[in-house]
């Protein structure tokens, strides 16, 4: 057996002798060191990026094009699509195609951070052995310097007289007669299907890749992208937006949120609109969408504000010890040892901390804000569930498991870089496995 990837929330700098290599996950939950501390590290308020209070007057002011010709178009009768110039890379500039940044907020990308866990230096051979190909990109802070960036804008751009449709594969594509956009998603090329078509005069593209569906997806894209569009456009532009059942319910944790403004998304329908307004991260293309992070820091804090439904409580009632449960999950990523590992945090920490097992789908949501908002760590395989730190406050200790294993999708940053972005105190253990088997 290799030596412990890592001491479980030891949160202190590793020792020079640190290993990364891959283990069993019970082997990492030995005893807390004397000095640990458990409780939520505190935020100060200055980092906050909250967004202005939803009831207050509009704050925002968009800068639209100065050259009336911007807006002197019309619907046009047929389309070229075989001429039309793919976009996808950068959308400065863009004026000659009808695309037009009208406002922007910049944020640092945490998906080329470094975990806590060999945070301070970059270490061989965790660069070596995490895997990084596949669509996940793994750490990016393994990359070259070269390819690293400190700085991306979130932009809602305006495109006129332009479509968006259900898209030959992913929605979000949108097109005119100059162009096609691919922001959303590197194949969110648009189905070019005009028979049924929905006009209006604004219209803002509530669309990602996944955002049918009731998953992680929708906290993690669907509703950032929603809420920013609702808060920062005027009160006359509508918001398109995919709906079922179960939408229905998610978005019903979002009470400030004006109903009247959404449209719902069919897919036999295209849609056109004089002026049409979408978030585009940029740089995107190599840096962004596919490996860079397509979301603010404040577009998140937006979910955070708008969930909390209850009222947070004192930290001297964060007492919580959540530890995720994945067996409802036919052994994806499910700790093979979950009851070993409980009990072991059970001793480690149990005179300090109620050591709880969370399982997703025993659990409604107001059930998950409640128990979240009292946690002081959640430990957790790499999995939806943490989705639920959108419900936890500032400061929470969130132990991620990952994986080293290779088959399926590699283990990607991504919780990582949301932990950082919602001022979680974010640590990573190892384990052996794969996306799609047990740990």
């Amino acid at each position: 057996m290799r030596a412990p990837a890592f001491s479980l929330i030891a949160m202190e700098a590793p020792s020079s002798n640190f290993n990364y290599a891959p283990v069993q996950v019970k082997e990492a939950m030995e005893a807390p060191p004397s000095n640990f501390d458990y409780a939520p590290v505190q935020v100060k308020e200055a980092d906050s990026t909250a967004s202005p209070s939803p009831s207050s007057p509009n704050p925002y002011t968009l800068i639209l094009p100065s050259d009336p010709e911007a807006f002197n178009c019309q619907e046009p009768s047929s389309i070229n699509t075989e001429g039309l110039r793919k976009v996808i890379d950068n959308i400065e500039n863009e004026e000659a195609a009808r695309i037009y940044v009208v406002w922007k907020e910049a944020y640092k990308p945490k998906v080329f951070e470094i975990p806590q866990s060999v945070d301070g230096y970059l270490d061989e051979k965790f660069c070596r052995d995490i895997c990084s190909d596949g669509g996940a990109r793994g750490f990016r802070g393994c990359e070259a310097e070269s390819n690293q960036i400190d700085e991306m804008f979130l932009n809602i751009v305006l495109t006129t007289c332009s479509f968006t449709d259900r898209g030959s594969s992913f929605k979000g594509g949108i097109y005119n007669e100059h162009m096609y956009m691919v922001a959303a998603h590197a194949g969110a090329k648009p189905s070019f299907q005009r028979s049924k078509v929905q006009r209006f005069d604004k219209l803002a593209i509530g669309l990602a890749p996944y955002s049918h569906t009731c998953s992680s997806h929708f906290f993690s894209s669907t509703s950032p992208m929603v809420l920013t569009l609702a808060e920062v456009l005027p009160d006359d532009v509508k918001l398109l937006v995919n709906w079922s059942e179960c939408l229905e319910k998610l978005y019903a944790r979002f009470p400030d949120l004006d109903r009247n403004r959404l449209v719902v998304f069919d897919d036999k329908t295209s849609y056109y609109a004089k002026e049409m307004y979408s978030l585009v991260p940029s740089p995107y293309g190599e840096h962004g969408a596919q490996g860079g992070e397509p979301m603010s820091d404040q577009s998140f804090e937006r979910v955070r504000v708008g969930l909390h439904s209850q009222t947070p409580p004192q930290n001297e009632q964060r007492t919580k010890l959540i530890l995720i449960d994945r067996s409802d999950t036919k052994g994806n990523r499910a700790c093979s040892n979950h009851e070993e590992l409980k009990k072991q945090l059970e001793t480690n920490y149990g005179s300090v901390l109620d050591v709880v097992s969370f399982r997703g789908s025993d659990m409604s949501q107001e059930e998950n804000e409640a128990l979240f908002q009292r946690a002081a760590v959640v430990v957790a395989p790499h999995g939806g569930a943490l989705m639920n730190m959108f419900y936890a406050l500032k400061g929470t200790k969130v132990v991620e498991i990952g994986y080293w294993g290779r088959g399926g999708m590699c283990f990607p940053s991504f919780f990582m870089s949301m932990a950082m972005k919602l001022l979680m105190d974010y640590w990573l253990v190892m384990a052996e496995g794969t996306y799609s088997s047990p740990l």
